[in-house]
């Protein structure tokens, strides 16, 4: 079934959250942590341009054309980035609600107590199958560019970091090294010529999103078993692993008239 696009998941996911906490139980800690997502749902564009300040454009056409392509790409990283900034905000904020602090105090960081919250509570979700398809993406596209790869193999994925936890863990470790300066820009001077940077940016962005979803589902259900998705009452772990995809509740479950259960779906979640 077809995703939706990322500023899509973001608007629909803020929606069902933040409206279902605010209408139907006393949860108000989740109303401001997730407006990062309303923000990043709103991003259409950025205005990027960099030709003005360039003396030499103008003076060779060839170059010109290649400067061109080159803004291009460059705009398109710049939107990509600025958009997953607002997510990972998203994420940061969640943990915070939803994550008990130091749940070890042997592992450091808000991440990696994160990572071992999802393994410790691996049994109070179900199978999110779209998030592993996900997850295996990022890997492949790692591994398939030189220098990503590079990076992605000397990366050590400690025991306290099971699959759930992976997809994080991997877009805070390229966070860092981005904020540290060590991921450089891609340059390209062909149209339309490949480039895995922004498919590794929008998969860890869609991983991320996917990770919001499973704490939701962790911390809400007990007090929020069902979930109005679009005026349809559906349990909170098949809205929170279906609301990613490009469809109505209509079209992801079967048969309307009789209440929701197991059976009824279409993507089998174990």
């Amino acid at each position: 079934m077809k995703l939706r696009t990322i500023d899509e998941h973001c608007g629909e996911l803020y929606l069902l959250i933040v409206q279902g906490t605010d209408y139907f139980i006393e949860r108000s800690e989740w109303q401001q942590p997730l407006a990062s997502l309303k923000l990043a749902s709103g991003l259409k564009s950025i205005e990027y341009d960099t030709v003005r300040f360039d003396p030499s454009f103008g003076w060779c056409g060839n170059g010109d054309i290649c400067v061109g392509y080159q803004d291009d790409l460059e705009a398109i990283l710049t939107l990509s980035l600025c958009r997953f900034h607002f997510i990972w905000s998203a994420l940061e904020a969640t943990i915070n609600i939803s994550v008990p602090a130091k749940l070890d105090k042997s592992i450091r960081g808000k991440i990696s107590n994160a990572c071992l919250y999802l393994k410790q509570n691996r049994g109070f979700h179900p199978k999110f199958e779209a998030y592993l398809i996900e997850l295996a993406n990022l890997e492949k596209l790692l591994i398939e560019d030189s220098f990503y790869s590079e990076i992605f193999l000397n990366i050590d994925i400690p025991q306290h970091v099971n699959e759930y936890g992976k997809g994080i863990f991997l877009a805070y470790k390229l966070r860092n090294l981005l904020a540290h300066g060590s991921l450089g820009i891609p340059e390209t001077q062909q149209e339309e010529e490949s480039h895995l940077d922004s498919q590794i940016i929008h998969s860890i962005t869609r991983l991320v999103l996917l990770t919001i979803q499973t704490l939701a589902i962790i911390d809400l259900h007990d007090d929020f078993p069902i979930f109005s998705w679009s005026y349809i009452d559906i349990p909170i772990e098949d809205a929170l692993t279906n609301i990613q995809f490009d469809a109505s509740p209509e079209d992801i479950f079967e048969d309307q008239e009789s209440p929701f259960n197991k059976d009824q779906l279409k993507f089998e979640f174990e």
